[in-house]
C-alpha cells in the first residue's frame, strides 16, 4: 500500500546550492518506500527516445539506446528481487522510473541497486556497440524523490505519464515571457505571466512565514522548504513580509522556481526586470497577479495579505490549479 511505504520528513532547513543527485540524509535507504528516480544521459550518448506530435498527441519512441536501458530496467527484480518498477519513460536526455522497494535491502541500499542498473545499461549499449568501449550512457549521479504524503504516487504517475507532452510545450515556446490576462483560478480573476508549467511541478512548497505559527508548524514548513531545496522544487507565495523576502532570496539563489502572488495587477506593457527577468529566461518564474491594474495602489492591508497566503495555499494543495480564459 502507498501509506505504508510514506515516510516523514524531518525538520530542517538547507541554505545550500541545489544539488539534484545529493541524498536525502535524514532518510534510511535500506528501508521499505517507494522512489521517483530520474537518470540523465551523459554528454555525447545518442537520445533515450525520438520526441512527436503535437501537445495533444506527443509521445516518445525509444531508440536502440532507450530499448536496451528499458530491457536492463525490466530486469532490475531479477537481480534484486525486494523491489519492482512500477511506471517510467523515455526522454531524450533523461529516463523517470517509479521504484518500489518492497522488503529491506540487506546489506545494501538504493545508490547500490540504481548504480547497478546504470552499470548493466552500459554494459549493454557497449556490447551492442551502440556507444564507445569507454563511454558511459549516463551522467554522474542519479536524482531520488521519497514518497512521503498521500496522494503523491498518482502525482508521480501523472507527472511522467505527462512528459512527452510538456516537452514538445516546452520546444514549440520561444520564451517564457507569456502573458495571459483575464482568466480564473479557483473563481480568482487573474493576469498570469511566465512559466505556467510551474503550476504542474509535483513539489510545490508554501513560502508563508507568520509569526503565528506554532513551533511544530515552523518544523514542518522548514521540512518542505528543505526537500524542495532538494529536488528541486516551487516555492509560492506573495513574498510580503521582510522574512518571506529573505526566503525568496535563499530560495533563488539555492536554483528553485517561484511562483509569486501580486497584489494590484501588471502593467500593460509589463516585464520583468532584474533578477525575475533571469528567472524568466529559465523558466523559473509565473507571476499570478490581480486581473486589474492600479498604479494608485499604496501598501496592502492585512486582510488582503491574508488572502493572498490563503490563494497561494490553493496553489501549493492542488495538483494542477486550473486556469479558465475569460472573455473581455
Amino acid at each position: 500500500m502507498e501509506e505504508s511505504k510514506t515516510v516523514s520528513k524531518p525538520y530542517y532547513w538547507h541554505e545550500k546550492k541545489i544539488n539534484f543527485n545529493r541524498r536525502a540524509t535524514w532518510h534510511d535507504y535500506s528501508s521499505v518506500c517507494i522512489y521517483m528516480i530520474t537518470l540523465r544521459k551523459a554528454n555525447g550518448i545518442p537520445p533515450f527516445a525520438i520526441l512527436s506530435g503535437s501537445p495533444s498527441t506527443a509521445y516518445t519512441r525509444s531508440t536502440p539506446v532507450g530499448d536496451q536501458i528499458s530491457f536492463a530496467l525490466s530486469e532490475l527484480h531479477k537481480k534484486f528481487p525486494e523491489c519492482h518498477v512500477d511506471r517510467h519513460v523515455l526522454m531524450p536526455d533523461h529516463i523517470h522510473f517509479i521504484l518500489s522497494v518492497n522488503e529491506r535491502l540487506q546489506g545494501f541500499t538504493l545508490s547500490k541497486l540504481v548504480n547497478s542498473l546504470m552499470g548493466n545499461s552500459t554494459a549493454r549499449l557497449r556490447k551492442e556497440g551502440l556507444i564507445a568501449a569507454e563511454a558511459s550512457a549516463f551522467a554522474k549521479g542519479f536524482n531520488d524523490r521519497i514518497l512521503s504524503k498521500q496522494g503523491q504516487l498518482q502525482i508521480w504517475k501523472n507527472y511522467i505519464s505527462d512528459n512527452p507532452r510538456r516537452l514538445v510545450i516546452i520546444k514549440e515556446r520561444s520564451s517564457y515571457f507569456k502573458r495571459i490576462s483575464a482568466v480564473t483560478i479557483n473563481g480568482r480573476r487573474c493576469t498570469v505571466y511566465g512559466n505556467f508549467l510551474l503550476l504542474r511541478k509535483p513539489e510545490k512548497a508554501l513560502g508563508v512565514i507568520s509569526s503565528r505559527y506554532s513551533a511544530e508548524e515552523r518544523r514542518h514548513y522548514n521540512a518542505l522548504w528543505s526537500e524542495s531545496l532538494r529536488c528541486g522544487g516551487v516555492l509560492v507565495s506573495p513574498f510580503i513580509s521582510e522574512k518571506e523576502k529573505a526566503l525568496y532570496a535563499r530560495a533563488v539563489a539555492a536554483g528553485l522556481s517561484i511562483i509569486r502572488i501580486v497584489k494590484g495587477g501588471l502593467p500593460e506593457r509589463f516585464k520583468p526586470w532584474k533578477s525575475e527577468f533571469d528567472l524568466c529566461s529559465s523558466g523559473r518564474l509565473l507571476l499570478i497577479a490581480d486581473d486589474s491594474y492600479d498604479p494608485q495602489q499604496k501598501g496592502i492591508q492585512r486582510n488582503e495579505c491574508l488572502e493572498l497566503n490563503d490563494f497561494a495555499r490553493y496553489i501549493v494543495s492542488t495538483e494542477e490549479p486550473q486556469l479558465t480564459l475569460l472573455a473581455r
